[in-house]
């Protein structure tokens, strides 16, 4: 099931929003939601905006089995915004294959190339990503983005819960391949993302996180990055920051990461984690079928096999808690591998911090 308001090649105008209320919105089996616009490049070069997504329920909203949220633009035009508020949860779950395609249950607004020849390049930005509900979770390889694939900017991802925050389970998905009966391991990450991929041009957006506790295990990823080149205009694409603001407790487990990296012509955000109770970070998980620490990180990349090199600066990474652990593996790190400085690492800790196992702060 599909309900869509878009903007075909040829339309003028703006495409109209979609908004949603009730008790409660439940969503499975790949359905969608979403405004598109597809508008070509125009001589006059105007640009048609597709609509933004409301969505407001007493109750919950709960997402599965490859169902999505979005808001994209594949031609000239902004996509637009996303915004969610539920009284009690939402709740995002699991992954679904559709033609051939993985989709990951979530919400998004991205910035995309989908055909060229057709005059059917992005240009515009991608909108912002609201949640506002009292639990929060993103489980099974869910995912929530704003991203640019074009020419545009990301935008930010913004979750405010009253209650807790959990992103957990990463599930190992077999994907065929070309080669008929045979298939190959990947690992879903459920994870929140703002990011301006490689070959795009375009500023990241932020990540803003409000929750009386936040858990991250099992992979789970919270990540800034711009692998993106400098635009026509000469500006270069920084990532965007990431802003971590807890009432009690935040716990990293088994390979949970939260990161801001540069890969490309930009700097990377900073990272600021701002806890009342114990910020806990515990021990390693297996991640694409790799060794992955429990971390925050911070760092200019470069993987020469991707073209992937980073020309920029890394950003800072501030924790102010009343106790840090960092443990069995886990760790803070802000470095350089590319063409740039590493950011730097500062901790303003209340009663303690502990050390312990393999690992340490560097």
């Amino acid at each position: 099931p599909i309900i869509s308001a878009s903007l075909g090649a040829t339309a003028l105008g703006r495409g109209g929003n979609l908004s949603i209320s009730g008790d409660s919105l439940t969503l499975e089996d790949s359905a969608q939601l979403s405004t598109v616009t597809s508008v070509r490049q125009r001589d006059d070069d105007t640009s048609s905006d597709a609509g933004n997504v409301n969505i407001n329920v007493r109750d919950f909203v709960m997402a599965s089995g490859g169902s999505q949220i979005r808001s994209n633009t594949t031609g000239q035009g902004n996509a637009g915004n996303l915004s969610i508020t539920a009284g009690n949860d939402v709740s995002l779950d699991g992954v679904a294959f559709l033609n051939g395609t993985l989709l990951p249950t979530g919400l998004g607004s991205s910035v995309r190339q989908d055909n060229p020849e057709a005059g059917l390049i992005g240009r515009g930005n991608a909108g912002n990503v609201f949640i506002n509900t009292g639990d929060f979770s993103l489980t099974n390889g869910a995912l929530i983005e704003s991203a640019t694939f074009s020419q545009g900017n990301a935008g930010n991802v913004t979750v405010n819960a009253s209650g807790d925050i959990e992103l957990s389970g990463s599930p190992i998905l077999m994907i065929p391949t070309s080669t008929a009966g045979q298939s190959v391991p990947v690992q879903q990450l459920s994870a929140i993302a703002s990011s301006v991929s490689l070959g795009a041009a375009g500023q990241g957006g932020k990540i803003d996180i409000t929750a009386n506790n936040l858990r991250l295990q099992d992979g789970a990823q919270l990540f800034t990055a711009t692998f993106g080149q400098q635009s026509d205009t000469g500006l270069l694409s920084n990532g965007g920051n990431i802003d971590l603001d807890i009432n009690n407790n935040v716990t990293l487990q088994d390979g949970a990461l939260v990161d801001a990296r540069t890969g490309g012509e930009g700097n990377a955000g900073n990272i600021v984690l701002n806890a009342g109770g114990v910020v806990s970070l515990e021990g390693v998980g297996l991640v694409n079928g790799n060794l992955a620490q429990s971390s925050i990180v911070s760092q200019v990349a470069n993987f020469p096999q991707f073209q992937i090199l980073g020309r920029g600066d890394g950003g800072d990474i501030t924790i102010n808690a009343r106790t840090l652990e960092v443990i069995d593996g886990a760790s803070i790190s802000a470095s350089t591998f590319g063409q740039g400085n590493a950011g730097s690492v500062l901790l303003d800790i209340q009663d303690g911090i502990v050390l312990t196992g393999f690992s340490a702060t560097r």
